[in-house]
């Protein structure tokens, strides 16, 4: 939800459309908002890698991303990262975004499995 009238968002009215949407997400649902922007999340755990409890997934106050997720080869783009070892309990919304913060849009050339998302970059 984006409010284009100069008002915050409504989190109560966030808080009552969660329960509609719980049907697609029936592991876990949350809601945010940040001044004139909010919005609702469920989770579906669809493994084997780790999934974002909630959303929006936020690295340096700076990069924002929404979406659905899924790294294949998740080491070898840790490596690329110049991580010595890998990180198996790293998201792959979390590693989707340091890729992106390193690369930027060239991220998803090194990127592979099954994802759609927006991402913000604030």
């Amino acid at each position: 939800m984006i409010r284009d009238d100069g008002h915050p968002v409504d989190l109560s009215f966030l808080e009552k459309t969660v329960p509609a949407l719980s049907f697609s997400g029936p592991d876990g649902t949350s809601f945010w908002a940040i001044e004139a922007v909010g919005g609702c999340f469920t989770l579906m755990r669809t493994g084997p890698a780790p999934q974002a409890e909630c959303q929006p997934v936020v690295l340096d106050k700076r990069f924002w991303l929404w979406g659905d997720v899924r790294l294949d080869h998740r080491q070898e783009l840790q490596t690329q990262l110049g991580e010595l070892q890998a990180n198996p309990e790293e998201t792959s919304e979390n590693l989707l975004l340091r890729a992106w913060r390193k690369w930027g849009p060239s991220a998803l050339e090194r990127a592979s499995g099954d994802f759609s998302f927006a991402l913000w970059d604030a």
